[in-house]
């Protein structure tokens, strides 16, 4: 009689074999999982970023809702196109065009006030702010208190290129005695250190309904 033992347990080689496939699935699975949450940082900072951007915006959307008539006060936005060729990126010049608005609001007392608000890049090392910079609305260059629009900690506004709309044509300076009738401004940014290979670019056109 021939007496068969059943085998149990595996050989090397399919041990081997096993070693190797889950080696290859879980190489597979670091590699997808390392792209999902690389692809997750870069979205959440273009997000932050954006989000920055539309806070820069919005302010400056508030100021020019509150722009007299040039007519009422014999002064008009003001806008000039600035190319700093010391401040650069990667060798590139940045744009640190400043705006000035003649603007109308009401003031601690509650009584109407008029100042002038010139929003303008602030490069301090490695800080590039965009600053709210108010005074007197006859000043040319307002030197007053600053307002830090941007985030320091979180974003640098790299660039800002603001041009003007007159007779269809956009216009990179102002010094007409009436408003244009629009103003648009582009603003790039980017993260802070190590985030800072991250930028955006968004633009916002900003109608003046007055004249």
């Amino acid at each position: 009689m021939i007496n068969r033992r059943k085998r149990s347990g595996f050989t090397l080689f399919e041990l081997l074999v096993v070693l190797a496939v889950m080696s290859v699935v879980s190489t597979i699975g670091v590699t997808a999982y390392s792209r999902v949450t690389g692809v997750w940082r870069v979205s959440a900072l273009r997000m932050e970023l954006g989000s920055n951007a539309e806070y820069i915006f919005e302010t400056i959307r508030r100021d020019i809702e509150n722009v007299p008539s040039s007519l009422r006060t014999g002064q008009a936005i003001r806008g000039a196109d600035v190319l700093n060729e010391e401040v650069n990126y990667r060798r590139v010049p940045l744009d640190n065009d400043t705006l000035v608005l003649p603007v109308l609001q009401t003031g601690k007392t509650g009584l109407s006030e008029r100042i002038a608000v010139k929003y303008h890049i602030q490069r301090n090392g490695t800080d590039h702010v965009l600053a709210r910079t108010a005074g007197p609305m006859s000043a040319s260059d307002p030197n007053g208190s600053s307002l830090m629009v941007s985030d320091a900690n979180r974003a640098d506004v790299l660039s800002m290129d603001i041009q003007y709309l007159s007779a269809g044509v956009w216009q990179p300076v102002w010094t007409g005695p009436n408003h244009p009738e629009a103003v648009r401004v582009a603003l790039t940014l980017t993260g802070k250190g190590l985030r800072e290979v991250e930028q955006i670019t968004r633009s916002a056109v900003f109608p003046i309904r007055v004249k």
